[in-house]
């Protein structure tokens, strides 16, 4: 028999709630409103089965585990600034998932399967690729400043908008990048191989560098091509003295 009493106690003390809060009579937590993390136990004392909101347990360096978290989530699920070292327990659909500058976080592993608007994968300075990351993100990918970023393996099969990967210092290879309807932000390197960024309806190299420009100019000139576009667009390249770019 589920104490639903235990377990709302267990809610009140660790969680900061607004709107309706019901409990199944399988112990499973659903709030018509918002949800908040406030304590600094290092797994959810409580299992949430959906938050219509959004749901913030970010800037909790003691949380380790998102097991019990919600199974879908309506609003943002912000899990920025924590302990985590994976994202199993993560919902499998929500509005924007924000899971930037989680310092011990080696995957993306357990993310959600959608994302119906942004998907925020920053500053995780352990992260070497978007393996594990979500299939369909119907907004803007950001996935910049990842120190030991080598690829793009495992970035979302569709993306809406745009999709940000610029400031990866040990970015070799965008093999992996998806087609995008919007812009790919993408710092600039001599020996980066551009020509997937065809896949792109625009390319604009981030932050902007004078060497950047001549580059700028004839990869946006077959922007959106895809691989039709790419042995012209790798002729002009390597003519320009951009042989190191003018690779698939």
């Amino acid at each position: 028999m589920v104490d639903k009493k235990a377990i709302l106690k267990a809610l009140e003390e660790n969680f900061h709630t607004r709107g309706t809060v019901t409990i199944d009579d399988h112990g499973q937590v659903t709030c018509e409103g918002t949800v908040s993390f406030k304590t600094g136990v290092s797994r959810f004392p409580v299992q949430f089965e959906k938050v219509t909101n959004g749901f913030d347990c970010g800037f909790s360096p003691g949380l380790t585990s998102l097991e019990g978290a919600p199974r879908e989530v309506g609003g943002t699920f912000y899990c920025a600034n924590t302990g985590l070292t994976s994202l199993a327990g993560a919902p499998k659909k929500v509005g924007d998932f924000v899971c930037r500058n989680n310092l011990q976080l080696r995957s993306l592993e357990g993310a959600p399967e959608t994302v119906e608007g942004d998907f925020v994968c920053d500053s995780n300075h352990l992260l070497t690729t978007l393996e594990g990351g979500p299939k369909q993100v119907l907004s803007t990918v950001r996935c910049f400043g990842n120190a030991r970023l080598v690829s793009l393996l495992g970035a979302p099969t569709t993306v809406g908008g745009d999709f940000w990967c610029y400031d990866n210092p040990k970015l070799r290879s965008l093999e992996g990048l998806p087609s995008i309807p919007g812009i790919l932000y993408l710092t600039y390197k001599q020996k980066l191989p551009l020509l997937r960024c065809l896949l792109a309806q625009q390319v604009v190299f981030y932050p902007r560098k004078q060497v950047s420009k001549p580059v700028q100019t004839i990869v946006n000139r077959y922007a959106g091509q895809g691989e039709a576009g790419a042995f012209s667009c790798g002729t002009e390249l390597a003519t320009a003295g951009y042989k190191e770019n003018a690779r698939w």
